[in-house]
Order: C-alpha cells, then structure tokens, then sequence
C-alpha cells in the first residue's frame, strides 16, 4: 500500500495527540461509542498500543453493554505475556483518560466521526464496483444503503416498559433548585433542564429580584449563569447579585466592597450579563450569544435568564 492511501485510510495525519484523544472518547462516552462501534476499526489508528485497545474496547463493549473501566483495563493489561507491548499499552490506556478533558474534544469526537463514516462509505463504492462487474444489483443497493446509514444516533428514546429504572430514578429530571422549599416542591424538585419557566408578576412586584435570586442560587450550586437584561443596565443587575450573596441591603453593597469581594471570590459558578435594548434582540440574538460565549470561554451555560 502506498503512503498516500496510508494517509487515506488511517489517522496518522491527524497525529498521535488526536488518536490519543479519539481513545479517550471511546472508553468516556457510551453514547458515542453505540453510534460509533459498527464503522470502528483497529487498523485506523497508527501504532500497536492503540489498535490492541480499540480490538478490547469492540469485543468487550458487545458483551458488556458498556465502555471498559480503568479497572478493566488493569485487569486485562496484567495478562498480557508481551511485557514491552504491556507498557506501552498501560502507558496509552492512562494517556487518553487524561485527554478526556479537553477542550477541543467535541471537534475531535466530529472529526473521528466524520472519519470512520468516509472510511464506510469508501469500502462501499469499492465493495459496488465489485457487484456492478458481477450484475449483483441488490447487492449495490444493500452496501451503499448501509453505508448512508452509518454513524447514525442510535438512541430511539425512551423504551417505556424496559428502560422503567431509568424514569424512577433521581436522575430521571435533572434540575436546579431554586431553595425556596415551596417552589421546588411544586416544581419537583426545581427548574427542569430544558424546560422554559415564566415569571408573571405585576409591574414593581420584584420580578427582577426574584430572577437576579434564582440566578445566584443556581450559581452557589455550581452552574453557569447568562442573565439578559432588557431594562436594568449591567451594573445595576450585577450589583443585585451582590446583594442576594452577601445579604447586605443594596443601597449598602457599594460601602463594603471588600466583604463582597471575599463572599463572591467563593462561588463556584459563573455569571455573564448582558444588556439589550427592549425590542432589539430575538431569541436568535441570544441563543447566538450563548454560543459565541461558551465557544470563546470554553464553558457550558447551564441557565438563561431573560428579563
């Protein structure tokens, strides 16, 4: 096989880092794995290290319904009678569990998908042709259709009767709670991810404080808040925030500036707010900003609010 076609049906151009990245996706991601396992194959990647674990990942995923643990991989690597072939493939095991938490890992995860399905469909036209030379025409049709569907998600939804576990658990809804034992409990158990809330209230009711609260309570729970402001400036919002951490009365906060500085430096989650004039921007105004703000710091939003 020439260079070129080596270059073609393996991942050496994309380098060692991106193979090491591709291995740690694959013993993280269940889901990715499902979807992917059918159009995987060891001789995509470059060294032995890395195909001897893509072959355990494919027998061992069928068999158990589930990626491979680290303890696993202790277990079989410990069997193995090849000792310079059992460094190198504990060194590459603890190597792509360290790449699972990069930043660039849904571009890497797109790019190997994109990959494994060019490498299906390029065994199918080649798989056609021979079918074509032999007049085996259902035989075209029955390549070229699996390979289009290659790659797709395969999560059908929810199997009502079987997947019955699933619905009862804790998990079933994740939710932020809004501490406020009322409301979550009506809520069942707080704001629902994915779900859209409304705040209806009278004007000067405290609408406004009660979303700014919301906000840095989900915060003080460890997740990311966008608030936008169609009527309050910036400031004047941040400055409420302020004021539901500390507890001082808000015409105060500005007179202790170091008490606030102390309580907000220990708030584990994020807060962006930004400001719109009323009737200029659309829910693709924002839904725009959120993802130029989580593309640019490199975070996931976990809670908009829009006032």
């Amino acid at each position: 096989m020439s260079e070129e076609n080596k270059e073609i049906n393996n991942l050496r151009r994309f380098g060692n880092v991106f193979q090491s990245k591709c291995l740690g996706i694959l013993i993280s991601d269940r889901a990715f794995l499902e979807r992917i396992i059918d159009i995987l194959s060891p001789d995509y990647f470059e060294i032995d290290a890395h195909k001897w674990v893509i072959k355990f990942i494919m027998e061992y995923f069928p068999k158990y319904r589930e990626v491979p643990t680290m303890e696993v991989f202790a277990v079989e690597i410990q069997k193995m009678s090849d000792c310079v072939m059992q460094a190198s493939v504990k060194d590459q095991v603890k190597s792509a569990y360290k790449q699972i938490s990069s930043t660039d890992i849904i571009y890497v995860k797109e790019q190997f998908l994109e990959f494994c399905k060019n490498q299906k469909l390029r065994k199918a036209i080649w798989d056609a042709q021979l079918y074509l030379n032999a007049g085996n025409y259902d035989g075209i049709w029955h390549v070229i259709n699996e390979a289009s569907r290659a790659g797709l998600e395969r999560n059908l939804g929810h199997d009502y009767f079987s997947d019955i576990d699933k619905r009862m658990s804790d998990a079933a809804r994740e939710t932020i709670k809004t501490n406020w034992d009322l409301i979550d409990t009506h809520l069942d158990g707080g704001l629902g991810k994915g779900e859209l809330g409304f705040v209806v209230a009278p004007a000067g009711s405290g609408k406004s404080w009660f979303l700014a609260r919301l906000g840095a309570e989900a915060m003080k729970q460890g997740k990311n808040v966008m608030h936008f402001t169609m009527e309050l400036n910036e400031k004047y919002v941040g400055l409420r925030y302020d004021a539901c951490f500390t507890g001082i009365a808000f015409q105060e906060v500005r007179k202790n500036i170091p008490q606030v500085k102390d309580v907000i430096s220990k708030i584990p989650g994020k807060l962006f707010i930004k400001y719109f004039p009323l009737k200029t921007a659309s829910a693709a105004t924002l839904k725009m900003h959120v993802e130029r703000l989580q593309l640019i710091m490199g975070i996931t939003i976990d809670l908009v609010i829009v006032d």
